[in-house]
């Protein structure tokens, strides 16, 4: 049985690629040192009967922008506004969630989804934040640090 690690690694790229036509790779080293900007966290908890957990993201303001740009058709670089940001930021988690706790769980199992919760990220609080997940580091369109979250309590069903 694999491991969700292995399963965020599998699913995250494919379906951040069929969401906003962007493309991620494991990070070199699969590196998780904090980049010097702001970011967003975005975090959508989860539960199904006695199981619970949340998965997440947290990624900079430039990735959002790009984000937004590719979901909506917006020009990055022109104003775009910071509630629209949030949104699309919580909206991947949402659909993330949603596509990879069936394949952790599996597709029989019935899940409530918590509303995104998007927070502003400071520049020195991105892996204190991360500390009480399992982590997977990115690099999106080779520009970008995307760090997907998971964690969870409860017993594992078969996937």
């Amino acid at each position: 049985m694999r491991n969700e690690r292995e399963l965020i690694i599998e699913c995250f790229p494919s379906i951040l690629s069929k969401t906003s036509y962007q493309f991620a790779d494991l990070a070199p080293g699969d590196d998780e040192s904090d980049p010097s900007e702001a970011g967003l966290q975005s975090i959508v908890e989860f539960r199904c009967g006695k199981l619970s957990g949340a998965i997440g993201v947290q990624v900079s303001e430039l990735f959002a922008l790009q984000l937004v740009a590719n979901m909506i058709g917006a020009d990055p670089d022109g104003v775009i506004d910071p509630v629209v940001m949030r949104d699309s930021t919580g909206e991947l988690v949402n659909i993330f969630a949603g596509q990879l706790l069936p394949v952790i769980f599996g597709k029989s199992e019935l899940f409530t989804l918590l509303a995104p919760v998007v927070t502003p990220l400071q520049s020195d609080k991105w892996s204190e934040n991360r500390s009480q997940y399992t982590t997977v580091a990115f690099q999106v369109d080779d520009e970008f640090p995307v760090f997907v979250m998971y964690r969870s309590g409860g017993n594992r069903h078969a996937s």
